[in-house]
């Protein structure tokens, strides 16, 4: 159950149609894990017409003349490029360095026993732009970190292994984190220890090493995440027979927030089994993988921390206000507003 199509076609009529005019270039990504079909074309679609699949979209957007178009960031992972240890400055296999190869960059952390756990993609779009994740649009002179806007566009789900899908899981696909199976024994020995450094899964991996929140950090982070609660799926993350439909989109810039709000008020109340595992705002597998990247990104993050901060050791079975009130979580055609957080409802037809 992928994000749905008719959702990603109106946010990028938006984007071309923003108010203050648009420029740039739209390119729909992901790197998928190779448990199905890594294509864009595939269908059944979320969607309406569930023969719309995304490839259709981008299709009907480029046919109009518009710089839309697709990269399948998992065609990358066997062209990976080790580029030395995290540091501030370009890798070795940067853009900067006359390196003009599409490929995962990949890139040391000294204070763990594997190597290459860091991970970004740096590619050529449709249009001939260069781009690197990390450091932005490469001009062929200088980086434009500015000129590189990063919209994170999950599904929200139930995940057999982490308890829910949301803004922050939805960032695996931003890591080189399979490809091929070689490629997983040589990073992280196993599949298993591979999710133990994305969020101490089954305690595998460095004691809360946090990968994804140690990559928002360190690497990028979204500039806006926005969760497709239109079709939730509740039973499993791959091919769930289960799906309840609300109709809901929620948008933050923090993806802690939204997963908070999202699996709290959307997906718990219709999960058959344990909502509390599902939930970020209680005590269970999603709260327990939420915090060990929570926890990191902030420990990590330079300048002012702009995310929420959860409280640790929370052990009862209930919503608390300290991080409630931290947050913003914007909603969209939602019939009855939940209760709790700063949200704002917006009207129908807004952005």
């Amino acid at each position: 159950m992928g994000t749905n199509t008719d959702l990603l076609k109106g946010l990028i009529w938006r984007i071309l149609n923003h108010p203050e005019g648009f420029a740039g270039e739209v390119v729909v990504a992901e790197n998928v894990q190779p448990i199905g079909v890594n294509d864009f074309a595939r269908t059944p679609a979320n969607a309406e017409d569930q023969d719309q699949s995304v490839a259709d979209v981008v299709a009907v957007f480029a046919g109009l003349g518009h710089p839309v178009s697709t990269f399948n960031w998992t065609t990358l992972n066997a062209a990976a490029l080790a580029g030395g240890e995290m540091g501030t400055g370009p890798a070795s296999c940067e853009y900067a360095q006359g390196n003009a190869a599409d490929a995962y960059v990949l890139l040391d952390d000294p204070n763990v026993d594997a190597r290459n756990v860091y991970s970004y993609p740096k590619f050529t779009t449709a249009q001939g732009r260069r781009l690197s994740m990390r450091h932005g649009l490469w001009d062929g002179t200088t980086y434009r970190s500015e000129r590189l806007c990063l919209i994170n566009l999950p599904v929200l789900k139930r995940h057999g292994m982490a308890g829910a899908t949301a803004a922050w899981k939805n960032f695996v696909g931003f890591i080189s984190c399979r490809g091929f199976d070689s490629e997983d024994n040589a990073r992280f020995s196993s599949w298993d220890e591979m999710h133990g450094y994305f969020w101490g899964y089954q305690g595998l991996g460095p004691a809360d090493y946090g990968l994804i929140g140690r990559q928002l950090a360190l690497v990028r982070a979204p500039d806006l995440n926005i969760i497709d609660a239109v079709w939730v799926a509740t039973i499993d993350n791959f091919s769930s027979p289960s799906a309840v439909r609300l109709d809901t989109i929620l948008a933050s810039r923090d993806p802690f927030a939204a997963d908070w709000y999202a699996t709290e008020y959307l997906l718990r109340p219709v999960v058959p089994d344990s909502p509390s595992d599902s939930s970020l705002a209680r005590p269970g597998t999603f709260r327990a993988a939420s915090m060990v990247n929570q926890k990191a990104a902030k420990a990590l993050w330079q300048g002012s921390y702009p995310f929420v901060d959860f409280v640790a050791d929370h052990g009862e079975d209930a919503v608390l206000p300290a991080e409630r009130d931290q947050m913003n979580a914007y909603l969209g055609r939602v019939a009855t507003m939940p209760p709790a957080v700063n949200a704002i409802l917006l009207e129908e037809g807004t952005a």
